[in-house]
């Protein structure tokens, strides 16, 4: 999807996709592997992820990266403390790299995965840092079971653009980009079964 089909989500309703069960989820898996000093959101959409991390751990100085200005409008006016830019990652060249990293339900998305989470890999995440990953099975959707692995839209809900990967695909285009994983979790629901939290 392109910006411009974002920021009509989000205009349309300001608070998709906010679930508070699983950012608190989120924050279990991360919280295991202690309180960075900065922590930045890739693809933070509207903030929700992010607010249940400040509410936990409000010293952390936090930034978040989206490319939907709409999104980041949202997150600016309802989490002043942090703060958000509307970019693409490729072009994102902060001062230091981060302790963690938030890529929640975004990575599916990217144009080009491989190049994307190599980015992230050498030039964002800090040298024994934490990424938390998480992406769908998108395989098993109904719509999509028996069809070759690609870059398909989604039939249902919002109609994403989305990669559909096997988890085998997944861990290998993680471990090309030169991560290492730490930890793998199956997560709840088919939106959210692939989790990974990698390191460098």
């Amino acid at each position: 999807m392109l910006p411009e089909e974002y920021n009509q989500l989000y205009t349309n309703n300001p608070a998709v996709w906010e679930n508070k069960e699983h950012d608190r989820m989120v924050f279990h898996y991360v919280s295991k592997y202690g309180e960075p000093k900065n922590l930045l959101g890739l693809g933070c959409g509207n903030g929700h992820t992010l607010k249940v991390f400040i509410d936990q751990w409000p010293d952390v100085a936090y930034t978040g990266l989206d490319f939907s200005q709409v999104a980041v409008d949202i997150c600016t006016e309802n989490i002043p403390t942090a703060e958000f830019v509307c970019i693409d990652v490729m072009d994102y060249k902060p001062s230091g790299k981060f302790e963690a990293i938030l890529l929640v339900g975004v990575a599916e998305h990217f144009d080009n995965p491989p190049e994307k989470l190599e980015y992230i890999h050498q030039k964002l995440l800090k040298s024994g840092g934490v990424l938390y990953m998480e992406v769908p099975n998108c395989m098993a959707y109904r719509s999509f079971r028996n069809k070759q692995e690609g870059f398909y839209r989604i039939e249902l809900g919002t109609r994403q653009l989305e990669w559909h990967y096997k988890r085998e695909t997944w861990e290998q285009i993680i471990l090309d980009a030169g991560f290492e994983i730490v930890e793998r979790i199956k997560g709840p629901r088919l939106h959210n079964e692939f989790i990974w939290i990698l390191t460098r």
